[in-house]
């Protein structure tokens, strides 16, 4: 990741060079045209991509109510276990102790359970307008003669001019407008 990023930071700097120390030779090779995406601005602002973010939220809610549901029982258990233990004799402390601990395994295994679960329905669930917002961005690339169109966090682009930002043109497409 870091490699492919360096690789894009170079290519990057490379095309800046070409176009800001040489403009007679990127003249003429044919005018360079720059554009910027933010990926996740659009998913996080078109309609699809907020669809998508709402249901994801409804089931991860559901999760997490499910989730503290159990923690809070493992709460109750343990102020129980706290409370009796002075009454209780050794085995059946020791049975209760075994009780909480095998609770407690059970929860965090069903809390890695639910954020895998979670992680793998937001891919799910997002590639497809992640894949569609791609398509988009190259077409409008290529009807309005860019050279390049630079994904913001992918690319580690650090400033650009609000001129070269294309991300609200590709919602406004996504989204049914042309």
């Amino acid at each position: 990741m870091i490699n492919r990023k360096k690789t894009i930071g170079v290519m990057v700097a490379l095309m800046m060079a070409l176009g800001l120390l040489l403009p007679g030779a990127a003249r003429a090779a044919g005018e360079i045209k720059v554009g910027i995406f933010d990926l996740q601005k659009a998913i996080n602002t078109s309609k699809k991509g907020m669809a998508a973010k709402a249901k994801l939220s409804t089931k991860f809610e559901k999760l997490q109510k499910d989730l503290k549901a159990r923690e809070t029982e493992i709460e109750r258990l343990q102020k129980d276990l706290e409370r009796q233990a002075a009454a209780l004799s050794a085995d059946a402390r020791f049975e209760k102790e075994k009780s909480l601990k095998k609770k407690m395994r059970d929860f965090q295994d069903l809390y890695r359970d639910y954020t895998t679960e979670m992680q793998k329905d937001e891919v799910e669930t997002t590639q497809p307008i992640v894949n569609e917002l791609i398509k988009i961005a190259k077409d409008l690339g290529r009807e309005k003669g860019y050279t390049v169109i630079l994904e913001v966090q992918k690319s580690g682009v650090v400033f650009a001019p609000a001129e070269l930002d294309v991300t609200d043109e590709v919602i406004r497409r996504l989204d049914g407008g042309k």
